[in-house]
């Protein structure tokens, strides 16, 4: 849900390739870990009664802008050459995204920790009809640069408007290689009057790899999360924090006009292309050096 960029450790030796989609525009990906960098801008939706407090059953929804993606690149997703820019390609001019989840547990932190976690499914019904059930989120591409979150209406026309390519989910990888995926944030169930309000992470997966011209996405270590090991397709995380109104202030909670909270970078995933869909670009291999990190680095 949420602005960061993460590095995966490792030196990779690979053959660099780009997938043919059966899209209008085709997303740059390419065998190897890609970066992905992105905005977004939140809605929580009070069902409790409690519009200052987070509980089980409040949901939040909101949009996503992906700004560059990196490739080819270490694990992390933070090196590497950009291949893909906003509104510049090769590719969709614009990609865009639509995410829905709901709060099934909050969990007080002990000791000094400052936050507390809050866990997250899919929602049960979508405030906005648009996820399918088990979708947490949709992107979408599209030939136009006429993404616009100045407003909620705005931001989810303009965000919904392009080609559906993918759809994620918090279950099991259709191709059986991640038996499952999260979503929580480390944030105050209390909403804080602050600028800088949290933290999420999540590991989601391809609900729909068939429909990207024959695209599978392998499972890879989540880097987030140290307790299980876990594998999903994609993993990111991101800052959570309050918007501000045109003419000053923070957003207000519930506010009907404008985004409450906005979250970002980055993401990661990590493309498995079929022989069949396959362009070769370039001469054959190429070496890539990565440094070991897991900390969060600023925005490009």
């Amino acid at each position: 849900m949420m602005t960061k960029r993460m590095i995966l450790s490792g030196v990779a030796i690979f053959a660099v390739m780009m997938l043919v989609s059966p899209s209008a525009f085709a997303i740059p990906l390419y065998a190897s870990y890609e970066g992905i960098f992105f905005d977004n801008a939140e809605v929580f939706v009070d069902t409790t009664g409690t519009p200052q407090t987070i509980d089980v059953g409040d949901m939040f929804w909101g949009v996503t802008h992906v700004q560059t993606i990196k490739a080819p690149t270490p694990p992390s997703g933070q090196t590497g050459s950009i291949v893909w820019r906003d509104g510049v390609g090769p590719g969709p001019l614009e990609i865009t995204g639509y995410f829905a989840t709901q709060v099934v547990a909050t969990i007080p932190q002990a000791g000094n920790m400052p936050s507390d976690a809050i866990v997250f499914a899919p929602v049960a019904v979508d405030p906005n009809g648009i996820l399918a059930p088990g979708e947490v989120m949709r992107i979408y591409e599209q030939g136009s640069t006429n993404f616009d979150d100045t407003t909620q209406a705005l931001g989810l026309a303009t965000a919904t408007d392009g080609t559906h390519v993918w759809s994620l989910g918090l279950g099991p990888s259709t191709d059986g290689d991640s038996p499952g995926g999260y979503w929580y944030s480390f944030a105050p169930v209390v909403i804080p009057v602050a600028t800088d309000i949290g933290v999420s992470y999540a590991g989601l997966n391809f609900m729909n790899p068939p429909a990207t011209g024959g695209l599978g996405f392998m499972a890879i270590d989540d880097p987030n999360e140290n307790f299980a090991n876990l594998l999903v397709e994609m993993w990111f995380n991101s800052e959570i924090f309050r918007n501000e109104l045109p003419t000053g202030g923070f957003v207000p909670i519930g506010d009907p006009t404008y985004f409450s909270f906005g979250s970002n970078d980055p993401a990661v995933i990590h493309p498995i292309p079929e022989p069949a869909t396959m362009l070769l670009l370039g001469s054959g291999l190429l070496g890539l050096a990565g440094a070991a990190r897991r900390r969060l680095f600023k925005k490009d």
